[in-house]
């Protein structure tokens, strides 16, 4: 089921929310048909004068953490739907944060602070680790230092790149100086703590296409490796030694998604994508050339290992009396049209617009295990941004439910997806 849960408008006026803005009548939460929006922080709360849009984030105990400004400086909190205010963790006079603010499932907050004044070219900065389970006090470890003359583990530590999951594995990304005459750089994917790391991968990339990984469980890191649209989304053991290609080129996609998200046990790894004019066969996309979310799923060694399916812009069966198995799933064979979210009055086919996603945004994704092993009976969860063709607006935050289902051993999967609910039929 393919539920929309706000234009972006109403979406960033709730969740940022967690950025400052006060919602209408001041009330502090905002409910429609299919969502509820709680306010978790905003300005006249806790000492906060305004909250900052750095990236904050959520664990599934609910807990939210991100970064404000209040009368002293920059601040760092953590906020839940059921407390009365959110609970100041960091603040430093003398230092900014820069960055989200990821938090795990034990409560660790990931802050980076950085000093205003610039040193030899670069910013001071540290990645600390708070543990941030109440009621405090709240206590910190140094992850890495970044142009920290007393702990120089990296040369710059950039924002908006680290992750930790609840067994304390940390990623993030760095820029190394290495020795010589004249000395070089080189940028590095980074996983572990100081003083040993434990793995480091030389990465290219920009400030503006700096990686965004996403850890798992037991520590295995998806990311787009590099920051051209066409470098494969990987994903890595917790050594980045060795890798699994999730989407490549040769796999059929000519523009990569650089924010891919990774359900907790690396199951499944949702991401954007463009296919290419001319496919694989193996890819089995109807819709060449065109974007739209993808899933790569694994099902396992005897069941043919990973697929790929795509989520979003997708066809939908045809209702035609004798032609079809009346699943609403665009099988092989069966005759096919638009329509994954729903149909207008008039009958025609509303999906979503070809150019409405946003290719940097975080595509997230739950896997919901049904027990049994491997793949069968479960479904997952994808959250996105994206457009709807009959809408000449703003993105809208769409999240997916995805029940999936392997028919019989060593068959291959296939996923039942209903069209989309609606508060009114679009017209």
């Amino acid at each position: 089921m393919m539920v929309r849960l706000a234009r972006t408008a109403a979406w960033l006026s709730v969740a940022t929310a967690t950025m400052g803005i006060t919602p209408a009548h001041a009330q502090d939460v905002i409910s429609g048909k299919y969502y509820r929006f709680s306010v978790v922080g905003r300005s006249g709360l806790s000492g906060i004068a305004d909250v900052l849009n750095h990236g904050p984030s959520i664990n599934n105990a609910g807990a939210v953490a991100f970064s404000a400004r209040t009368s002293i400086n920059n601040a760092v909190f953590v906020g839940d739907v059921a407390a009365a205010a959110p609970r100041l963790i960091h603040q430093n006079t003398n230092q900014s944060f820069l960055g989200g603010t990821p938090i795990s499932d034990t409560h660790h907050v990931l802050t980076l602070d950085a000093t205003t004044a610039i040193f030899d070219g670069y910013r001071r900065k540290n990645l600390l680790d708070w543990n941030a389970t109440p009621p405090g006090p709240y206590t910190n470890s140094l992850v890495a230092a970044g142009n920290v003359p007393a702990t120089p583990d990296f040369l710059d530590i950039y924002f908006s790149t680290s992750d930790i999951n609840s067994a304390g594995h940390v990623v993030f990304a760095a820029r190394k100086s290495l020795p010589g005459v004249p000395p070089t750089t080189v940028d590095r994917l980074v996983t572990g703590r100081r003083p040993a790391f434990v793995g480091q991968l030389d990465m290219s990339f920009t400030l503006a296409d700096t990686p965004r990984p996403q850890l798992t469980d037991n520590g295995r890191v998806v990311v787009r490796a590099g920051a051209s649209v066409v470098d494969p989304i990987r994903l890595y053991n917790y050594q980045l030694t060795m890798f699994e290609d999730i989407a490549t080129r040769p796999m059929g996609f000519d523009v990569i998604g650089r924010s891919p998200g990774v359900s907790s046990s690396g199951a499944v790894v949702a991401f954007f994508g463009q296919v290419s004019q001319n496919p694989p066969p193996a890819l089995g996309d109807r819709r060449a050339g065109e974007t739209g979310i993808f899933a790569s799923v694994d099902l396992g060694p005897a069941d043919g290992g990973r697929k790929i399916i795509r989520l979003a812009r997708r066809d939908v069966e045809r209702d035609s009396p004798g032609l079809g198995n009346y699943d609403g799933v665009c099988d092989q064979g069966e005759p096919c049209e638009s329509g994954e979210l729903g149909h207008t009055y008039g009958g025609v086919g509303v999906e979503f617009d070809l150019n409405g996603f946003q290719p940097d945004a975080r595509v997230g994704v739950t896997h919901l295990d049904a027990g049994p092993a491997k793949i069968e009976g479960d479904s997952f969860v994808v959250a996105f941004l994206g457009t709807p063709s009959f809408e000449d607006t703003a993105p809208a935050l769409f999240t997916g439910d995805v029940p999936s289902f392997v028919e019989s051993e060593r068959r291959p999967l296939t996923v039942y997806a209903t069209a989309s609910c609606w508060s009114s039929a679009p017209s």
